[in-house]
This record gives structure tokens, C-alpha cells and sequence, in this order.
């Protein structure tokens, strides 16, 4: 769901996903990422509360139906 969003870049949703990755860069590439994973992070986290956003209006207009 994160590419749906706009977070394109693959690599830095492998990193939130904690995927293995190939090859011998993976040894000296000792930087975290935080920065790019964070601002993807936060991109979901939107998203994530949007759809809470959206079941709570259903719902509440489910309860006023009644």
C-alpha cells in the first residue's frame, strides 16, 4: 500500500519491512535510513488515520440510521 500512497522508492520500503538484502553493501552501508523511513512512515500513518477517519463517519451514520 505504501507505493499506492507514493512512497516509491522500493528500496526504503524494504528497509521499513526489514527485508534481507543482497550482496556485500549491505555490510558497509551502516547508515539507518530513519530520516526516509520516517517521512514513509508518516505518509502511512495518514493514510492509516484517514480510513479511522472515514469508518467512523460509516459508523456514526449507521447509529443515526437506527
Amino acid at each position: 500500500m505504501m507505493t499506492k500512497l507514493g512512497i516509491t522508492n522500493r528500496f526504503i520500503v524494504g528497509k521499513i519491512l526489514n527485508h534481507a538484502e543482497p550482496g556485500v553493501t549491505k555490510v558497509y552501508d551502516v547508515y539507518d535510513y530513519l530520516k526516509e523511513k520516517r517521512a514513509a512512515l508518516n505518509g502511512w500513518g495518514r493514510r492509516v488515520a484517514q480510513v479511522v477517519s472515514e469508518l467512523r463517519l460509516v459508523e456514526e451514520s449507521r447509529k443515526a440510521d437506527v
